[in-house]
C-alpha cells in the first residue's frame, strides 16, 4: 500500500508539471491590432544541495509572453516579393531580446503555405542594444519572398509569429532627451530634408544617441521605418565631438528615404535612445 501512495503522488505531482506547460499560439488575423499568446513553455527549476537530494520544484519558472502584435502593413517593391511592416509589443515587465524568429504564412483556409526566418529588427544590434525594453513597441520588416527564383508565392491572408526570446540587461541608457524636427524644404546638398536637433536633457554625459524614425501617411497608416541611424558625435556648430555633455544640442539634417508615398504626406514618430558611458 505504501509503494501505491508512492506512485500515486509521483503521478499527481508529474501532471501538475505538465500542465502548467502548456501554452496557446498566437495569430495575426488581418491588418490592424492584433495581439498574441503566450507561447513560451515554462520550465521547473531545482536548488543544488550539497548535503541532500534536490527534490522538483511544483513552481514553475515564468514563461516569456511572446510579443504582441500590434499593427502590420504590406507593400510590394518587386511583384510577386511582398515585405510586411510590423509594429510588435513587448508584454512583458522586463526586456527581452529575440533569439529567432519562425513565421507561418497562411492562406483563407487557415493552411499554412510558406514558412520564414526572413525578419528584420531596427534594434541597433550593432550598437550593443538589440534588445526591446518593458511595454516598447519596435519595428520590424517580414520577407515574405519566393524560396527559389521563378517561384511564386500563394495568396495569403494572415500569419503567425513565433519568437524565441531570453531575458535581457540593457546596457546603461537614458530616455531623457529632447528632439526637434523643423520644416521640410530643398537646398543644394539635399532634395527634401528638415532640420534636427538634440538636446541631451539627462544630466549625464552620452556616448551616442540612437534614431529611429517611423512613419505614417496622412490617414495614419503606419508605412514602416524611414531612417534608422546613431547620431550624436557633432556639437550645434557641427564639429565633430566624441560626446554629448549634458544640456548640449546637436544639429544635423534630417533626409526621408522612405518614398512609397509623397513625402509631404508623411508624418514622422521619432524614439531615441541616449547610451552611457
Amino acid at each position: 500500500m505504501k509503494n501505491v501512495r508512492t506512485f500515486a503522488t509521483v503521478l499527481f505531482l508529474f501532471v501538475l508539471v505538465v500542465t502548467a506547460c502548456s501554452a496557446p499560439e498566437a495569430i495575426a488575423t488581418e491588418p490592424g491590432a492584433e495581439t498574441s499568446t503566450p507561447a513560451a513553455v515554462a520550465t521547473e527549476t531545482q536548488a543544488p544541495s550539497a548535503t541532500a537530494i534536490p527534490e522538483p520544484s511544483l513552481t514553475p519558472t515564468p514563461a516569456i509572453l511572446q510579443l504582441e502584435v500590434v499593427e502590420w502593413a504590406r507593400w510590394e517593391d518587386v511583384p510577386g516579393y511582398t515585405n510586411v511592416e510590423v509594429l510588435l509589443r513587448n508584454p512583458n515587465d522586463f526586456p527581452v531580446r529575440v533569439k529567432k524568429t519562425d513565421v507561418s504564412v497562411i492562406n483563407g483556409a487557415g493552411e499554412i503555405v510558406l514558412t520564414t526566418e526572413d525578419v528584420e529588427y531596427y534594434l541597433w544590434a550593432d550598437e550593443g542594444w538589440g534588445l526591446i525594453l518593458p511595454g516598447e513597441t519596435v519595428p520590424a520588416t517580414i520577407h515574405v519572398y519566393p524560396a527559389n527564383t521563378g517561384d511564386v508565392v500563394p495568396e495569403w491572408k494572415t500569419f503567425r509569429l513565433d519568437f524565441d526570446l531570453e531575458e535581457a540587461t540593457p546596457i546603461p541608457y537614458t530616455l531623457d532627451l529632447k528632439v526637434s524636427l523643423g520644416k521640410f524644404g530643398n537646398s543644394l546638398d539635399y532634395d527634401y530634408g528638415a532640420p534636427l536637433d538634440i538636446t541631451n536633457t539627462s544630466g549625464q554625459t552620452l556616448t551616442r544617441v540612437l534614431f529611429l524614425f517611423t512613419a505614417r501617411d496622412g490617414n495614419g497608416t503606419y508605412l514602416g521605418v524611414d531612417n534608422y541611424v546613431t547620431f550624436g558625435k557633432w556639437d550645434s556648430a557641427g564639429n565633430l565631438i566624441s560626446r554629448m555633455e549634458p544640456g548640449q544640442t546637436s544639429h544635423t539634417i534630417f533626409v526621408p528615404i522612405l518614398d512609397r508615398v509623397p513625402f509631404t504626406s508623411i508624418h514622422y514618430e521619432i524614439k531615441a535612445i541616449g547610451l552611457l558611458p
